[in-house]
């Protein structure tokens, strides 16, 4: 019960220092789970740390200690360790500020609260002041993140059911190059971390597929200096495809099939995230049969119509090689090898 009334007094003093800062975007979590909110859950593209400090309680009467330090205007978090790793050092009592807003006083801090985590909103010069009023050796370490700016953002999905596709890739190409991958809603974010420039402006394709799906035509992002805004948002669809060539290769002589012949092939029209113009390959499973996936043609072939060339070997066996076209699919392209 005593335990249960402790944190019941420290959620009803989180909740009026959450209400009293609602304003300033502050608000507070305990045992390191932090508060989330849809600022905060809209940057997506991790964070990174503008101040790390450590502070000491020395001797004496207690003294506030303040640092400023630079950051980019909008939502962060601070990170409070209080102690040492083993849970040693711990402080009892102390004064936590940034930018004059009391986050953390007396009334948190206890031997037994060991890591909180808060929802701040920085500005781009801030004031961090701390004081500590515990028994000397006292530590203290504060954190503040921000999240990492993005540049390019947006959601894959299927284009016949609305789902989001996790696991989809996209290649970003231009005056720049990068790949990123989405997540499990579907969601990816490009920064400036992940994309790689020649120099110059920024701007570019999005060329963006699955396994299962056709790659989607290229979506062209313009000079991103040029944005009024970032990230620039491109929500992408792709249409599901499946198998595009299948097959078995077979021993011509018994007919029995070729366990991990290595079909390979270049095609068009090709899909540029995943390999573009340089020639893929599969395996044969156990019993000689293959298959070559949606993933790795384009979506405007459903249209034009594909072309593959198929280069078969494997060891112990004379290779074969076939050129195909073909506007529907699965096209069934099945190899005898003379041993």
């Amino acid at each position: 019960m005593r335990k249960i009334g402790r944190f019941h007094r420290l959620f009803v003093y989180a909740r009026r220092i959450a209400m009293r800062n609602s304003v300033l975007g502050v608000a507070l979590c305990f045992g390191c789970l932090v508060a989330s909110s849809d600022a905060w859950a809209q940057q997506g593209a991790g964070s990174q740390a503008v101040l790390t400090i450590q502070y000491s309680r020395a001797t004496g009467a207690p003294v506030t200690k303040c640092q400023s330090f630079k950051a980019n205007s909008g939502p962060g978090t601070m990170t409070v360790i209080n102690g040492s790793p083993s849970g040693e050092n711990r402080v009892s009592s102390a004064l936590v500020q940034l930018n004059g807003v009391n986050l953390l006083d007396q009334r948190f801090f206890n031997q037994q609260q060991a890591q909180a985590a808060i929802n701040v909103q920085l500005l781009a010069n801030n004031n961090l002041c701390v004081q500590l009023a515990s028994a000397p050796g006292a530590l203290l370490l504060v954190t503040v993140t921000e999240p990492i700016p993005a540049l390019i953002a947006g959601t894959v999905r299927d284009r016949n059911t609305g789902l989001p596709i996790a696991n989809a890739r996209l290649f970003f190409y231009g005056t720049a190059f990068g790949t990123v991958f989405t997540d499990a809603n579907g969601n990816y974010v490009f920064t400036a971390g992940q994309l790689t420039s020649f120099g110059g402006g920024i701007s570019g394709n999005l060329y963006v597929g699955a396994t299962g799906y056709f790659e989607a035509a290229p979506v062209f992002v313009s000079d991103l200096g040029s944005q009024p805004s970032l990230p620039v948002v491109e929500n992408i669809t792709l249409l599901p495809g499946g198998t595009v060539i299948e097959g078995v290769v077979r021993d011509a002589t018994t007919s029995l099939g070729i366990s991990g012949a290595v079909v390979s092939f270049n095609r068009s029209p090709m899909s540029t995230f995943l390999g573009g113009a340089g020639t893929e390959s599969v395996q044969t499973n156990a019993d000689g049969s293959y298959a070559i996936d949606s993933s790795y043609f384009n979506e405007s072939g459903l249209t034009s119509g594909f072309f593959a060339n198929l280069m078969v070997n494997a060891n112990g066996y004379l290779g074969v090689s076939r050129s195909v076209s073909f506007s529907t699919y699965p096209s069934v392209q099945n190899f005898n090898l003379v041993p």
